[in-house]
């Protein structure tokens, strides 16, 4: 926010019709903010670009790892069912040998 004379912007408000302690409470008000270092609309959006560039980022992550780990699940998933398979052909086997089924 630019430095201002706020004998004038009083001034000025009372010229527009606001009462002089309406005025002075306004300016006080105003003085206030930019005291206390208010931001800025282009120091706001700088800020909201980089949380929404953080979010990004950080969904990116979420989103690589949770394929990962649904890759990784599918895998062992595969194995197994492979393995179940292989289990079931050896019971078959085992049972055409004991009991001589034909199959």
């Amino acid at each position: 926010m630019a430095n201002f004379d706020t004998h004038a912007a009083i001034k000025l408000l009372m010229k527009e019709g606001i009462k002089e302690k309406q005025a002075e409470a306004i300016i006080k008000v105003v003085q206030e903010g930019k005291d206390n270092n208010s931001v800025s609309k282009v120091e706001l959006k700088a800020e909201l670009l980089e949380l929404k560039s953080e979010i990004k980022t950080d969904f990116t992550e979420f989103q690589n790892e949770m394929k990962t780990e649904i890759h990784q699940s599918e895998k062992r998933l595969m194995l197994m069912m492979g393995g179940a398979a292989v289990a079931i052909c050896t019971i078959m086997g085992a049972m055409q040998y004991l009991f001589r089924l034909p199959m």
